[in-house]
């Protein structure tokens, strides 16, 4: 009960404070309407421009649908987008897991046989979930081609219906069909699995990555707060009563979870129905990582409190560290247009993986995409706020 009181009253505290929600409520909606509508034009025209990247595909199969697969990556317009490295299963794996590449595609063995006999054929996809963006133009490639397979099964099908009673076989039609199919969709098939994918406007990615920079404000504002307290004595008169260090500490983590929790639901509902933004479809997805992202800023927010000594630096490095992180993390240069090597870095910052995890729920990838962003987040969070609470004196 103790524990709740501590929490309520600091998020009261919180929430009345003009200059607090100032910080993490108007600010925010400001940044968000300022570089959506700024921007908004760099992203429909193409201006967010995605160099080529690697893609590595495991060839378990080794028959036809499968050498043909890896020549539709290999043709003139998909190369344009993505090289295909042929690597051992292991070592694509690895590189996928270390974001050295962004996915494996694996052709399974039996591909070309299930795809004989009319069966299903399914293409294995593992991709990196601290890049959504690349990885969604590869799974848009990969059932691209799919429906043109799925085109010329169904042509097949009619052809046989209507063929049967001269004796002939559907399949007499399969070349004219596929090479119709290349000429109508074959030349422009990257370029529109990628406009697809870029169909993220600048409203949304800046929603999703403003939202992300002001939890981290708000980890920020927990900060002050318990460095203030030690330095006015009121966290020892609290040690001096009944109430333990660990309730003192978990109430006032408590305050500033549900703090953030306000903020984030605030600028969600704001921002779909002031902006129209589209959060995707999956509510428990929302609710999961943004409780992960939450958890992790407070987390944070520990460790510098217990590494600070004074409100006055706390106040000075804080907007310090938050910038840095939201640079690096993609919150305010798009994830997909930094260089390669600062994509790799910004793997060690909250808001990449935040920040992919939101832009993955607004592809309506589902729960299953966050699963990865969240747990990542959450064991940041754990070792951020262990050694925050075995360093922080309270006196």
């Amino acid at each position: 009960m103790k524990l709740l009181s501590i929490a309520w009253k600091d998020f009261m505290v919180y929430v009345t404070d003009r200059r607090s929600i100032a910080l993490i409520v108007l600010m925010p909606i400001i940044l968000i309407l300022v570089l959506g509508v700024c921007l908004s034009t760099v992203f429909s025209n193409g201006g967010m421009s995605i160099d080529n990247f690697e893609v590595a595909v495991v060839d378990k199969d080794k028959d036809q649908f499968a050498t043909q697969f890896i020549d539709f990556l290999k043709s003139e317009d998909i190369k344009k987008l993505v090289t295909v490295i042929q690597i051992p299963e292991d070592e694509a794996r690895d590189r996928v897991s270390r974001g050295k590449i962004p996915a494996m595609i694996v052709l399974p063995e039996g591909y070309s046989k299930a795809i004989h006999e009319d069966r299903e054929a399914k293409i294995e996809l593992y991709l990196d979930p601290g890049d959504a963006f690349r990885g969604k133009i590869v799974e848009g490639l990969v059932k691209s081609y799919s429906g043109v397979l799925a085109a010329v099964h169904g042509a097949n099908d009619a052809a046989d219906t209507v063929f049967k009673d001269y004796g002939l076989n559907g399949n007499l039609i399969t070349p004219a069909v596929m090479k119709t199919i290349s000429e109508i969709d074959g030349t422009g098939l990257a370029e529109n699995t990628v406009q697809k994918k870029q169909s993220l406007s600048a409203m949304q990615y800046y929603s999703a990555g403003i939202l992300v920079m002001y939890i981290l404000f708000v980890g920020m504002l927990g900060t002050i707060s318990v460095i203030e307290e030690r330095e006015q004595k009121t966290l020892l008169r609290l040690m001096s009563t009944t109430v333990s260090r660990g309730v003192i500490l978990s109430g006032k983590l408590l305050g500033l979870y549900f703090l953030g929790v306000f903020d984030v639901m605030v600028l969600i509902i704001f921002t779909k129905f002031a902006f129209g933004v589209d959060w995707g479809s999956s509510i428990p997805g929302l609710v999961v990582l943004s409780g992960a992202m939450i958890f992790a800023a407070c987390g944070l927010a520990m460790l510098i409190a217990s590494l600070m000594k004074s409100a006055r630096a706390v106040g000075a490095i804080n907007p310090v560290i938050v910038m840095l992180l939201s640079m690096l993390g993609g919150s305010m240069i798009p994830l997909f247009v930094m260089p390669p090597v600062m994509q790799i870095l910004s793997k060690i910052t909250l808001n990449n993986w935040a920040l992919n995890g939101y832009i993955s729920l607004m592809f309506h990838s589902g729960f299953q995409s966050i699963i990865t962003p969240a747990l990542v987040l959450c064991a940041m969070g754990s070792v951020f706020l262990t050694v925050g609470i075995m360093r922080l004196k309270l006196n």
